[in-house]
């Protein structure tokens, strides 16, 4: 037995060699989204769980979190992750329906809230936020009911218009017996961090130079951009009795026009683009 596990290592530490990294046998795609030279939990997710080049030389070059506990490490003096989740939590203590929760991958530590029960949601809800060090955060929307790009019965109950393109993915699918949904659309930005020179109430903390990075699957997965493009072109179809149209509360019901754009979704759930409060997405998070 000891044996087959020395063994084991030595072929796991031979695909970290110079030659596995810089070859062809690892693909070369970057899973570092926010451009942060650390690949957090959220990023390693996205990429499919699946060690590429990028990923393969952060690991070699990072450190690992240092042994102690990992909360005291996280809130440690200097870091830029104290005071947002310091004033943040203070401003959700008591709220039974939101999990938290600190993690860390290499010396970034990043906390999410989540809320489990938007498994259950019937219209578009934020699912989850996280707050990175760096002043960065970033946010998932559950689209309710998910684009479903499996079959071409499927996809034209939740995405009306099609163009050719994206018909001809549905089709390809539907022949090769993919499931493909679109179950979340995700947001990051950065935190003003001018306003941590002094205690910030919660209500005023602001988010700020926010951008849509990405359609994802059910499981987290970012959809290639191959996929990317033909969608885009038919949510943003001008014809007004086209597109995805979701039901939100206090908005057009599905079968009123609804102009179908990323930032037209976040808008309907009291999500100002671009810049705006944090309480308003954890508002939002709360709702069931």
């Amino acid at each position: 037995m000891e044996k087959n596990i020395n063994e084991e290592i030595k072929r796991i530490k031979t695909l970290f060699t110079e030659e596995r990294l810089y070859g062809n046998l690892v693909e070369a795609t970057n899973p570092d989204v926010n451009a942060d030279g650390v690949i957090d939990a959220t990023e390693f997710d996205d990429s499919g769980n699946e060690i590429d080049r990028v990923e393969a030389e952060m690991f070699l070059t990072s450190s690992n979190t240092p042994d102690v506990d990992l909360l005291s490490y996280c809130m440690r003096p200097g870091s830029t992750l104290k005071e947002p989740k310091e004033y943040i939590w203070a401003g959700i203590t008591g709220e039974t329906t939101l999990h938290t929760k600190m993690s860390s991958s290499a010396t970034n530590c990043f906390w999410e809230i989540r809320n489990p029960k938007t498994a259950y949601a019937t219209e578009p809800q934020v699912s989850m936020m996280y707050i990175l060090e760096k002043w960065k955060m970033g946010f998932f929307v559950k689209l309710s009911p998910s684009i479903d790009l499996s079959t071409e019965v499927k996809a034209v109950e939740t995405i009306p218009y099609q163009t050719p393109a994206l018909k001809t993915i549905i089709s390809l699918n539907e022949a090769r017996g993919n499931e493909q949904k679109i179950t979340y659309l995700k947001f990051v930005g950065e935190l003003n961090s001018s306003q941590f020179a002094v205690p910030t109430p919660y209500s005023n903390i602001e988010y700020r130079n926010l951008k849509f990075t990405g359609f994802y699957d059910d499981k987290y997965k970012q959809l290639s951009k191959g996929i990317e493009q033909p969608l885009f072109k038919s949510l943003d179809d001008s014809n007004s009795n086209a597109g995805y149209r979701p039901f939100i509360s206090g908005g057009p019901a599905r079968n009123e026009n609804y102009k179908p754009q990323v930032d037209g979704i976040i808008e309907g759930l009291g999500i100002t683009p671009v810049s705006g409060k944090i309480q308003s997405i954890i508002d939002n998070l709360k709702i069931v």
